[in-house]
């Protein structure tokens, strides 16, 4: 191979601020990356054809001919890229995170009114995203690379206490698009929600959670923090352009508003999905 390689990156950020920022990393040695295969099923390692995970890339990348900088501190600590073969030419996309959400879980019925949209949205190999991933429909709260679950349990458990079960109604929907100019099929899509009316008790409740994690010294990102804060349900990552218009007819068909209320609170590690805990509102259970 030649001595240099022009890296084109595009990194989605996939939750709530989708953006994508396009670079060009030239490497002195290919070997500077420390390519390993990643957790991924074989049936994403034989779709996504000559990829693998980068772990801890080179600390000797030099940008635009600048001082050396680590890949990884580009895209964050949690970032899982993936880096696709063209010849020479190479495309570093990053396709999951990892980190920690506080969501709120709605009643079943409401829950099953937004599951429907995931399975149809799925039947028409719009998106699968969220199921594959083992979520389960919510509004995100508050979302973090890292944290202590154990030292959120209490607050969380005592702001659930405090609370009833919160009215909702998922009135419109809506999207956050994709700003990468080659996204179909590679994790860059767009993201597609129901919007709840934005009541005075839901925006209180954010409030609540965002103040409740200041005191245990974590900061809310800017994009949850309640001046900027955008309420949502997500229904499909990863749309393409080209079937984001499809995807909001088939939503068109839910017959808006649906309503319900909200039931639970409780934290999650991404990607996949996992529970830590989650504590009924209204609840004083100390289990």
């Amino acid at each position: 191979m030649g001595s240099s390689f022009p890296i084109i990156a595009f990194i989605a950020f996939l939750f709530y601020s989708p953006r994508a920022i396009a670079s060009r990393f030239t490497f002195p040695q290919i070997d500077d990356l420390r390519l390993i295969c990643g957790d991924r099923s074989l049936e994403e390692q034989q779709r996504i054809q000559g990829s693998y995970a980068t772990e801890h890339p080179s600390y000797d990348l030099d940008i635009y001919g600048r001082s050396s900088v680590a890949l990884q501190f580009l895209l964050g600590p949690t970032a899982r890229p993936i880096i696709f073969y063209f010849g020479d030419q190479f495309e570093i996309e990053v396709v999951a995170w990892r980190g920690y959400a506080v969501e709120l879980y709605f009643d079943p019925a409401l829950e099953n009114q937004v599951l429907k949209a995931w399975n149809v949205l799925a039947r028409r190999q719009i998106s699968t995203k969220l199921i594959e991933i083992s979520a389960r429909p919510h509004l995100t709260l508050l979302s973090v690379p890292s944290l202590d679950p154990l030292r959120l349990q209490l607050p969380i458990r005592t702001l659930a206490a405090r609370l009833d079960p919160l009215p909702l109604s998922l009135s419109s929907v809506g999207a956050f698009p994709s700003t990468s100019p080659s996204d179909a099929g590679k994790g860059g899509g767009g993201v597609l929600f129901l919007a709840p009316t934005p009541s005075a008790a839901l925006l209180h409740l954010h409030s609540q959670v965002c103040d409740a994690l200041r005191k245990e010294g974590i900061e809310p990102p800017e994009e949850f923090r309640p001046d900027s804060w955008v309420p949502h349900c997500s229904v499909a990552q990863d749309v393409p352009r080209n079937r984001i218009a499809d995807a909001f007819c088939i939503l068109r068909d839910l017959k808006l508003p649906v309503s319900g209320y909200a039931m639970d609170i409780g934290l999650v590690e991404f990607s996949p999905v996992q529970e830590i805990f989650s504590f009924p509102l209204g609840s004083n259970s100390e289990s």
